[in-house]
Formats: C-alpha cells, sequence, structure tokens
C-alpha cells in the first residue's frame, strides 16, 4: 500500500538525493519491484539522479520531467477529443494571424521579430488567467494591454482546436488522475515523488492536487537557507498544505562515510579575477585538468553560466580546443548547424532568384555557401569536387550575379582553358602538369556551369499565394537535393537534419490557419527562419564529459566542482524588465496578483538557482570574474 501523501522541504546539494533515495526505498517497503516515479526539474537532473540512486541499488524507478508526466497522463484525454498539441510553429502563425485581425498600434509592428517575442511571452502568461481576470485588464488596462488581450481571444479561436503544453495538459491529467485514479492510467507510474520542485502553473497544481487526493504523491521543496530566495517554496507550500499537509523536514538517510566526510569538510571556494571571459575560460579548464589529475571523473565537473553570449559559444570552442569532452544543453541555434547554414543559405538565394532583375545568385553569396557546409551533388558528388576550386575560379572568370553571367562567363571560360590546354600540350618542352591543370579547370568550369544552371531552377520559389504545403515540399526538396548527405554528418548533426527535416514538414499543418487561402515567399521564410533560432538539443553524451550549462540546469544536480563563469554585476543576474504589454505596475486589483511571477519573485528565482548552483559543489567552488 502507498504511504498517504506528504510535503517536505529539503536542503539542496548531495543531501537532498541521499533523503530522496531514503524515501524511495520506504515508499517501496518490503516490495522492491513497487513502480515508483520521480519528477524531477531537468532531463539532466534526472539522469543524474538516477546516477545517485544507483549507487545503493534500486528497481523499477523512472525519471521523468513535469510536462512529460502531464503528456502521459493528459495527452490520451485530449486526443480523445480530436484536440492536438500546439507546435512552435503553429503557436507563432496563429499569433501573427491574430495580429493581423486585431486593428491598433500592435497591428503595425506585430511582424518585427521583438515585438513578437513580446507577445508570445505575454499570450503564454494569460493562458493562466481565468476569464474574469482577463476582463479586469480589458475594464482598467492600458490601450496596449485591451489590445493584447484582443489579439489573445482572437489566438485562443484560431487554436481552439489545439492544446498547449502547460496549463491545459495538466489539467487534462489532472481530470484523468481523477476519473481512474487507481485504474490503469496510473500503474505503470505507480507513487510519484515530485523531486526540487520550486514553481508551478494553475494547471500543474491541479494535477499535483489529483494526485493527492488519490495517495499517489510525494513532493520535495528545495531550501537554500536563505529567506528570500526560499520565500517562493515556502508560498508554494502553503499552497498545497489543503491537499498534502503542512510541509515538514525531509526524512534523514541514513549516514554513510561519505556524507560524514561532506559535512565535516564543506567544499572549498575560490575567487577568479580574469582579464576577459576567453582568459577566464582557460583559466577554468586549467583547473578541470588539475580536478582530472587527482582522480576526479569528468561527469563530476561542471561549468556554469548565466549569460549565453559568451559563454554559450566560448565554453564549448575552449574545451574542444583542450580536447576534453562535454556534455549538456546546446545553446547554437539549428541556423548554426550543418543542415541549418545549408538550408538558410538556399533560402538566401531562393531570394535573389525570386527578385530577378540580373540580381540573383551572387557570386560571393554563393562561395560563402558552397564553403560553408558540406553538400550533395545532383546526381552524386564527383571525386574531384572542390567547393574552393569553384570559388576560385568563379572569380577568376569575372563572375558578379545573374544567372546569365554565370552561364555565359563560365561557358567562356571553360573554352579559354581548353583552347590553353591544347596550346601547352602541343609544346613538349613544356610539363604536362601545366595542360592537366589547365584540362581540369576547364572540367570544373562545365561542372559549376551545370551545377548553377540546376540551382537556379530548383530554386525558383512557388508562386506567390501558394499554400504552406507546397512551400513545405518545396524547402524539404532543395534540402534533400542540396543538403548535407547524412552519410557526411556526425551524429549529433544527423539528428539536427532530421530536426529540421520534421520542422519543414510541420509547416503544412499551418494551411488552416490561412483564411487568405496563401502565403508569399517572405511569410514563408520569416517563419521558417524564426524557428530555426530554436535550440536543437544537447551537446555530448549525459555522464561522458565535463557538463556545461547555465545556472540553472544544476538544481538536483551533484558534482565535486562546480566553475561559476560570468559573475559581472548588472549581468548575474541579468537586468530584470517590465512586459511592455501587461506591466506588473499596471496589474489591475481585481486581476489578482498572483498568476505570474513578480519582480520581487523573480530576483528571489535567480538567487535560488546561484545558491542551488554553489551547493551541487561537494568539494570546490569557483566564483570567476571577467573584468572585461
Amino acid at each position: 500500500m502507498n504511504p498517504p501523501s506528504r510535503l517536505f522541504f529539503s536542503p539542496v546539494g548531495p543531501a537532498a538525493a541521499a533523503a530522496l533515495r531514503a524515501y524511495v526505498h520506504a515508499v517501496q517497503g518490503t516490495d522492491p519491484l513497487a513502480p515508483v516515479t520521480v519528477v524531477g526539474p531537468s532531463t539532466y537532473a534526472n539522469l543524474s539522479l538516477r546516477r545517485e540512486l544507483g549507487r545503493a541499488g534500486f528497481a523499477n524507478v523512472g525519471f521523468m520531467a513535469l510536462p512529460r508526466l502531464a503528456d502521459l497522463l493528459g495527452g490520451p484525454l485530449l486526443a480523445a477529443r480530436g484536440r492536438r498539441p500546439l507546435a512552435p510553429i503553429i503557436e507563432s502563425r496563429a499569433l501573427r494571424q491574430a495580429v493581423s485581425q486585431t486593428p491598433g498600434p500592435l497591428n503595425q509592428n506585430g511582424y518585427h521579430p521583438a515585438t513578437h517575442q513580446t507577445l508570445k511571452r505575454a499570450i503564454r502568461d494569460l493562458a493562466q488567467l481565468a476569464p474574469e481576470q482577463k476582463a479586469a485588464w480589458q475594464r482598467g488596462g492600458s490601450e496596449l494591454s485591451r489590445q493584447t488581450l484582443q489579439i489573445d481571444a482572437a489566438f485562443r479561436e484560431l487554436t481552439k482546436d489545439y492544446y498547449n503544453q502547460s496549463d491545459d495538459l495538466a489539467g487534462a491529467a489532472a481530470e484523468a488522475v481523477r476519473q481512474d485514479s487507481r485504474g490503469n492510467a496510473l500503474t505503470d507510474l505507480g507513487f510519484i515523488l515530485f523531486f526540487q520542485l520550486r514553481r508551478v502553473t494553475p494547471g500543474q497544481r491541479e494535477l499535483i492536487e489529483a494526485l493527492a487526493a488519490a495517495d499517489r504523491c510525494a513532493i520535495f521543496l528545495p531550501l537554500v537557507g536563505d529567506p528570500d530566495a526560499d520565500k517562493p517554496a515556502q508560498e508554494l507550500a502553503a499552497q498545497l498544505a489543503n491537499a498534502l499537509g503542512k510541509a515538514e523536514t525531509a526524512p534523514a538517510a541514513p549516514e554513510d562515510e561519505k556524507a560524514s566526510a561532506a559535512a565535516a569538510a564543506p567544499p572549498a571556494t575560490r575567487l577568479l579575477i580574469a582579464q576577459d571571459a576567453a582568459q577566464e575560460i582557460r583559466w577554468v579548464i586549467r583547473s578541470l585538468f588539475r580536478q582530472l589529475a587527482a582522480g576526479v571523473p569528468l561527469r563530476r565537473l561542471a561549468i556554469l553560466y548565466r549569460q549565453a553570449f559568451p559563454y554559450g559559444a566560448l565554453i564549448p570552442e575552449e574545451l574542444a580546443l583542450a580536447g576534453l569532452p562535454m556534455a549538456g544543453p546546446d545553446p547554437a541555434p539549428l541556423s548554426q548547424t550543418a543542415a541549418g547554414r545549408a538550408l538558410t543559405g538556399l533560402l538566401d538565394l531562393a531570394q535573389g532568384i525570386r527578385e530577378g532583375n540580373g540580381r540573383e545568385l551572387p557570386r560571393e553569396e554563393v562561395a560563402a555557401w558552397l564553403t560553408s557546409c558540406p553538400l550533395r551533388f545532383p546526381g552524386g558528388l564527383p571525386q574531384d569536387f572542390n567547393p574552393s576550386q569553384w570559388d576560385s575560379l568563379s572569380k577568376r572568370a569575372g563572375i558578379i550575379r545573374g544567372l546569365t553571367q554565370w552561364q555565359d562567363k563560365l561557358r567562356r571560360f571553360a573554352v579559354d582553358r581548353r583552347r590553353d590546354a591544347a596550346r601547352w600540350a602541343a609544346q613538349t618542352e613544356v610539363s604536362d602538369a601545366k595542360a592537366d591543370l589547365m584540362a581540369a579547370e576547364s572540367h570544373a568550369a562545365d561542372q559549376l556551369a551545370a551545377f548553377i544552371t540546376g540551382l537556379a531552377a530548383a530554386l525558383t520559389p512557388p508562386a506567390e499565394g501558394s499554400s504552406w504545403t507546397i512551400f513545405s515540399q518545396w524547402a524539404g526538396a532543395i534540402l534533400e537535393r542540396y543538403g548535407p548527405p547524412p552519410a557526411a554528418l556526425s551524429d549529433a548533426e544527423l539528428e539536427n537534419l532530421n530536426r529540421i527535416r520534421e520542422m519543414i514538414s510541420s509547416l503544412a499543418e499551418l494551411d488552416p490557419l490561412e483564411s487568405g487561402g496563401g502565403i508569399d515567399f517572405a511569410v514563408f521564410r520569416q517563419t521558417l527562419e524564426e524557428h530555426l533560432t530554436a535550440t536543437p538539443g544537447h551537446l555530448g553524451a549525459m555522464g561522458q564529459g565535463v557538463f556545461v550549462g547555465p545556472v540553472s540546469a544544476a538544481a538536483g544536480m551533484a558534482f565535486d566542482a562546480v566553475h561559476l563563469v560570468g559573475l559581472v554585476e548588472g549581468a548575474f543576474p541579468p537586468p530584470l524588465r517590465e512586459s511592455p504589454l501587461l506591466p506588473e505596475s499596471e496589474t489591475p486589483a481585481a486581476a489578482g496578483t498572483d498568476w505570474r511571477p513578480s519582480r520581487a519573485e523573480r530576483l528571489a528565482e535567480e538567487r535560488h538557482n546561484f545558491l542551488t548552483a554553489l551547493a551541487a559543489a561537494e568539494t570546490l567552488q569557483t566564483l570567476s570574474y571577467p573584468i572585461a
């Protein structure tokens, strides 16, 4: 029989994982095969927890994130009602459609990328408001907030057949639990332990309360020992008290030698002041090598940052130069992958072909695309293919832009090279190598002319007013025709290629949103490139390299040494800004104040992340400050 649902406060760091391990054994009791599901703060934390719990041994314990749990429980219910997931591409297009239907200042500026992202955040915030709270905003808000509410209403109508991945899904999961609290929906999941839970949406709280009513869950709320940083967890405990009872201190794990040593010897702290970020990371890498020489495994080392720029790219680059493998979230967008570079280059060239008037296929753009990524050659890649040679000979042929120039000047260049090759070959006192070089250049010019002619035909976009399906098929075809060959890609890059393929295919789902019946190339390109800014996933294999990620990713994880970089005043934490559309200072009293984090709560969360990252280190904490 499952124990009653409980609510606990637990310290962050290694002691929290030990307390979780002890509670898992208590839940399983005399049946070590009883199913238990741990819902951790992130995928990376779940992998780390699996390893920590595995030291003492466990069986039939699953690990997942809260959105995945909601999907397992609520997804089938929503699918049975004919509703589909609101994919990011559908969300963005529906929002742009809603903006175009709503008169006001945002109607003229809604297509600007920054405005669109601000609107998207506001619409996601409004998803947590009840109708009466939205009505209060309509009555008491500013002109921008009232128009935002009107856009929200139009957006909800356009997406009524879809569900979002947060509250809609969690609410359906709660309903599924209430309908079948003891049946098949929860049989495989067993007892559910929410670990290091800090903030939940209204729908997620409803799911937790439904599980609590069925005696199916316990929750571990993290405390870092700072009153301000711990306030959100204290408030969440008060909100869940009716369902789970008063929060208690997490049960202590049986002490072992390692835990006793950790308690007796707190981690050492070092401070580094570097000239710039590059020097800072090189110093950190030297520290990593010292840790490795002392016998610390790579998976027990971490570099954490708050600002994606420059650290998101700088740290992986420097670790790669040092020959150190890494693991963690990949901050680079899909547009910077091999397939992404190939596709964005193709779209740039297609833009010029669409405009025509001799401005198509600029030589410098074609050469940059040819040399920036692996590509396919229609009909098979010739063994003597050399993109650098194509760049050189197109420059020597005098090409600037325009399909006619490419065809005519390359043809003349090839003819001249063949004539020169024949003349040099007739001179017996001259090396055959000279004639062979000229013949090879003539052959390459013919190859390039044929390639450019086929490229121009393939990149001609569909007619204006075509459907999303037609544009999607066209983009998929040019990527398959000219994009990187799968055999030339690493496993990670192959995954990125498949993500981009799926993204292109999903654009066909936007056709029902088009009231006008079709789109133009500019809209298609803007939508596709917007979603190529998404990050592809992860770097390396978790547990086989130095963990690299944002400070917030350290929740629920444990390391021997943690290096926090970029601790610059004013950037760590970064300045917090109000939404210009739904400013906190203008929130009508009737709309309530607990539906989104306040500025003070966001500052508390930043401090909580920082202190949690420090607590993740068992032996060494390094804080570094670049001064330039």
